[in-house]
């Protein structure tokens, strides 16, 4: 068949159809040959192993995503989400000693239906759109580290061009094309390769128990073309692979839960713009509401089986993650996440390469089980308080997610203190009482001590128990409805039980929560809104601007002398 006369911006001739068939007849008949050559070999993938935080770094890599000379952005978000989705898949794996790596083996084919997108790719010359592009650069970075690690190359192919700034400049480069042109690795130790990826890099690092190797040879100049043709900007709409520029959309991707504080629904209200993007759980579709029902389902079951309560309440939001997370593509490269679901959005990679805030409803876990230590110090025989506890994998996922977020959005006070100077507030949403929330009238001559929130004690129940006992006047503890936590645990108190939060409120005299962990404050708000005397501990995330008094969580004596004071201003 003659050769095209036709030229692309890079000289090299334009292609036909008739090429291109003959092209992936020979690519399937490449692939079925090296695919029965690896059932043969024994070439197989591995799997990801904890416990290797104490290895040694023998090699790293690192590139950037984005670039300020990229064309069609909407290609290059196409290469971030392909290795999002790769970079995921390789990231933790631990290849045994003497064993074969294989990039594709361990990767498999990059499909439409496995959410891989439109990315950039070069080939013969032209940067041309195909599904799964863009994946060169992670083969570029396994291979730059495998090399100065010293690993045994046993198979490496470079590119056909060079692209200016990319790692082919200095031959580090490696690229692959499913299945036949393949990027393999072996070693006579076990190595695990850890793939990282936040909102700007990609970084890979070849790490051993086994000390270092011979470093690999000093990396060859090679020159960059002075032009590469760039299928979306050519200009050729005659070529049958030329697309159109495909732009990134700028906007924001909203995901909701449908459990948010109303702090937060009425800010994403009025942020949110014309062009942003919303996911919500929330939606009528068939496959929603069944996702709906079986995450409220999984938390009752850890709840019957009397699991910690971490694991019931962040198991409820594992499905909603994959609900949302199945709803992203390539175009959202910004999000607004709920705290709920950052955990598991960050162990299933979807994080990667994409900037985003945190709506931030809870303090850390960490922080969370660091207080509750407090608590425990004080209270050593109190067992409620050493159940909450989440998983260490779990709890290290949400450090990580966090410490990658671009803002961390909160109107809790002790939330924003921990954020630092990401955090931004929001303010706290009072409550337009009702009149049914009027203040009751006294006739009895006691004090009544509304406690506003349920009987727990990371709630302070304890600290407030011990505190009321030691009055030098009749008081009346008014609780919410519902089993405490422990029995007898208002033992030797006069106690009524209101019918609900509101309730409770309208006939306090006085409205205390000694908490060690709360993050809605709903019931300080109300009483606050009705000019009650209010007594809380900082971690109640009150704004100092408010009317309240503050005692340190566990200072029982100062939680007493709070009572008198605001008896005294009755």
């Amino acid at each position: 068949m003659a050769k095209s006369t036709q030229k692309k911006v890079s000289g090299a001739d334009l292609p036909t159809p008739a090429q291109g068939f003959f092209f992936e007849i020979k690519a399937w008949g490449l692939r079925i040959a090296r695919t029965v050559k690896d059932l043969l070999g024994g070439i197989t993938s591995y799997g990801r192993e904890e416990g290797w935080d104490d290895a040694v770094l023998l090699g790293k890599s690192s590139s950037e995503l984005w670039h300020d000379k990229d064309t069609a952005m909407g290609l290059t978000a196409g290469k971030v989400h392909n290795l999002r989705l790769a970079s995921a898949r390789l990231d933790g794996i631990v290849v045994p000693a003497g064993q074969v790596f294989s990039f594709w083996k361990q990767l498999g084919r990059l499909t439409e239906r496995r959410r891989f997108a439109l990315g950039r790719e070069l080939r013969e010359g032209c940067i041309i759109p195909t599904t799964g592009g863009g994946i060169c650069q992670l083969s570029n970075a396994i291979y730059d580290a495998a090399s100065r690690a010293g690993l045994e190359i046993i198979e490496r192919h470079r590119h056909t061009a060079v692209i200016a700034g990319s790692l082919a400049e200095i031959d580090r480069d490696a690229t692959v094309f499913w299945n036949y042109i393949d990027l393999r690795l072996r070693a006579p130790f076990a190595w695990q390769l850890c793939v990282k990826m936040n909102a700007g890099s990609l970084t890979v690092s070849i790490l051993s128990r086994s000390g270092a190797m011979a470093p690999g040879g000093e990396p060859k100049e090679r020159r960059a073309p002075d032009a590469l043709g760039d299928c979306t900007q050519c200009g050729r709409t005659d070529c049958y692979l030329h697309v159109g520029d495909i732009p990134l959309p700028e906007r924001k991707t909203w995901l909701v839960t449908g459990e948010e504080f109303p702090e937060f629904q009425a800010w994403r209200m009025q942020s949110i713009s014309a062009n942003d993007k919303t996911i919500s759980c929330t939606d009528q579709t068939f496959r929603a509401r069944w996702m709906n029902f079986g995450s409220r389902a999984w938390r009752r079951y850890h709840l019957y089986r009397r699991h910690p309560l971490p694991i019931a309440q962040y198991s409820r939001f594992e499905r909603a993650a994959r609900f949302l997370a199945s709803k992203l593509d390539e175009s959202d490269t910004y999000l607004i996440i709920p705290q709920d679901l950052l955990p598991w959005l960050q162990m299933f990679g979807e994080l990667r390469g994409r900037r985003y805030e945190v709506l931030m409803n809870a303090l850390p876990i960490s922080e969370i089980e660091r207080r509750l230590d407090q608590a425990i110090a004080q209270h050593p025989d109190i067992l409620p308080l050493t159940n909450y506890r989440a998983a260490v994998s779990f709890t290290r996922a949400e450090q990580e997610a966090l410490a990658g977020a671009c803002k961390l959005i909160s109107p809790h006070e002790e939330i924003l203190r921990t954020a630092g100077i990401r955090g931004q507030r929001l303010p706290w949403i009072l409550p337009s009482p009702s009149e049914s929330a009027a203040k009751a009238a006294n006739l009895e001559e006691e004090l009544r001590i509304m406690l506003a929130a349920p009987s727990l004690a990371r709630k302070g129940v304890y600290s407030l128990r011990e505190a009321l006992q030691e009055l030098p006047f009749r008081t009346r503890l008014i609780a919410l409805p519902g089993k405490p936590e422990a029995p007898n645990i208002w033992k030797g108190l006069e106690v009524d039980y209101a019918l609900s939060m509101a309730d409770g409120i309208a006939m306090a005299d006085i409205v205390v929560l000694p908490a060690w962990i709360e993050h809605q404050p709903r019931g300080l708000l109300l009483a606050i809104a009705l000019g009650k005397p209010v007594i809380a501990t900082p971690e109640c995330g009150l704004p100092a601007e408010m009317p309240w008094i503050s005692v340190a969580a566990g200072d029982i004596a100062g939680l007493r002398q709070a009572i008198i004071v605001a008896q005294e201003r009755l």
